[in-house]
């Protein structure tokens, strides 16, 4: 194994913009839902949405896509939606409006009492402690209203969603960068695609692959191969668990100069991705080795210059997976870890003992 370089960080996020128009003070949003499964979905002449739970599961989420490419939010500071618990036991609701890309969404977190209705309300504007800005409220994507921890026959019920507040248009910063979005097709300049080895499992076993702005056929590039975190949905974070939320390799390059492969987790040989914890790492080990070779061999890849990185759970892969062979470890020239090794807090890990 060739001798590798380890580098500690501090998750970064970065995000995408659109357009800019303009929007009356208030606008009450025309809604055409729609259901993923998660939730039998019913509908009144009013647009009030009735929401029950078909699973079991860690997550339920309904997401109106309606909204999308909508210029509503662009002068707007608030984007809110009432909110009734319909069941006969307390409920945890996440109401969201997500951006184009990665971890562009806000929040509005509550626990609501049975049969009480509250109104929840996610800032437009929301930044980070840097003031750095959440989301790009001229380009939303969609809402969701999500149940952690749904159980079979939960109830909810949505209406009047509305924005409100008027503000400047709000403008996107010179320094910022617009993370590509993945897209179907061949593989070029400036683009990021699906690829998948094999076009029969392309929507099950895929990672996501980005060429350089400026890369050239002829010419040999360095590759930063990046791990998804885990499914993970909180006020602070909105974690889809999928190769194409990953964001870092793109801020480590700004888009030059370097290919950038994220890679899934898998259930199995054959996928599907997995959205949380490990699934089969001896899978997820192999199609990375393969993916590694297919993209030095007809996409100039150069060898000698492969590096990992990860966030969260990601992280956490980059020895875990990368180093679980003599065959994946022989790939990396060195690895770049964001959070949890870093003395973050998780499971009791303090910032002093990463730096010693």
């Amino acid at each position: 194994m060739r001798n590798m370089i380890f580098i500690l960080c501090f998750f970064i996020p970065f995000y995408v913009y659109g357009s800019d128009k303009k929007v009356n003070e208030v606008e009450t949003l025309v809604k055409k839902p729609l259901s993923e499964n998660d939730f039998e979905v019913k509908t009144n002449q009013n647009n009030k949405v009735s929401l029950t739970s078909l699973k079991n599961k860690r997550y339920a989420i309904y997401t109106d896509l309606s909204l999308r490419d909508q210029d509503y939010f662009s002068r707007k500071t608030h984007f809110k939606a009432d909110i009734v618990n319909k069941s006969e036991h307390a409920l945890k609701v996440i109401l969201w409006v997500v951006g184009s890309n990665g971890w562009d969404a806000v929040p509005d977190v509550r626990e609501l009492k049975p049969h009480e209705k509250q109104t929840f309300s996610c800032h437009l504007r929301e930044t980070f402690p840097d003031g750095t800005h959440k989301i790009n409220p001229n380009k939303v994507k969609f809402v969701q209203v999500m149940l952690p921890i749904a159980k079979v026959g939960d109830q909810l019920s949505i209406e009047n969603f509305r924005t409100e507040g008027d503000c400047e248009l709000w403008i996107k910063p010179k320094q910022r960068l617009e993370v590509p979005e993945m897209s179907e097709g061949k593989p070029q300049a400036g683009k990021r695609v699906r690829f998948s080895l094999d076009s029969s499992l392309k929507n099950n076993k895929y990672g996501v692959l980005y060429l350089p702005a400026d890369w050239q056929a002829s010419k040999k590039y360095p590759i930063i191969v990046e791990m998804p975190g885990n499914i993970y949905y909180v006020k602070g974070c909105y974690s889809t668990g999928r190769p194409e939320h990953c964001v870092m390799g793109y801020g480590m390059t700004k888009g030059k100069g370097a290919i950038w492969l994220s890679m899934p987790f898998l259930e199995s040989d054959n996928g599907p991705v997995a959205e949380n914890k490990w699934g089969s790492s001896d899978s997820s080990a192999q199609f990375i080795v393969e993916m590694v070779k297919e993209v030095c061999r007809n996409y100039g890849g150069d060898e000698d210059r492969v590096v990992m990185t990860g966030f969260s759970r990601g992280a956490i892969a980059c020895g875990y997976i990368g180093l679980r062979n003599k065959e994946i470890a022989a790939l990396w020239k060195g690895i770049h870890i964001c959070q949890h090794y870093d003395g973050d807090g998780w499971g009791g890990a303090i910032k002093q003992d990463a730096l010693n």
